[in-house]
């Protein structure tokens, strides 16, 4: 599967330690692209294994995966993983990137935003 994700949020939040390591991608590196609106082509790309821990926005984790993409902030990441079996997977965001108790309240505890599903068909 080939994925793009925009990040649009423009500062950092916490990360547990190892989250920013790119993990589960076909290559083990997530291309990441300094620029979220408009036309990507031509806009500045650098391929990663790990982003540096202050740098990270968000992450999309796919525990059953073994699915780790840090995400920068005001960025672009594309990247291709492998699925198997079609199914039914529980995706988040481990960054404390909400509100409340350590940043895990509010849009973090929210299904759709900083958590969901996605399901693989055959």
């Amino acid at each position: 599967m080939h994925a793009e994700i925009r990040c649009f949020n423009d500062g950092p939040a916490p990360v547990p330690a190892g989250y920013q390591t790119v993990r589960g991608t076909t290559d083990g590196r997530v291309t990441v692209i300094a620029r979220v609106a408009g036309h990507l082509a031509g806009a500045p790309a650098t391929s990663v294994r790990a982003l540096d821990p202050s740098r990270v926005a968000h992450t999309f984790t796919v525990a059953d995966l073994g699915l780790n993409v840090p995400m920068p902030p005001s960025s672009t990441v594309r990247f291709s993983f492998r699925v198997g079996a079609a199914g039914t997977h529980t995706w988040r965001c481990v960054a404390a990137c909400g509100t409340g108790d350590a940043g895990m309240q509010g849009p973090m505890a929210a299904g759709g935003w900083m958590q969901g599903t996605m399901t693989v068909v055959a």
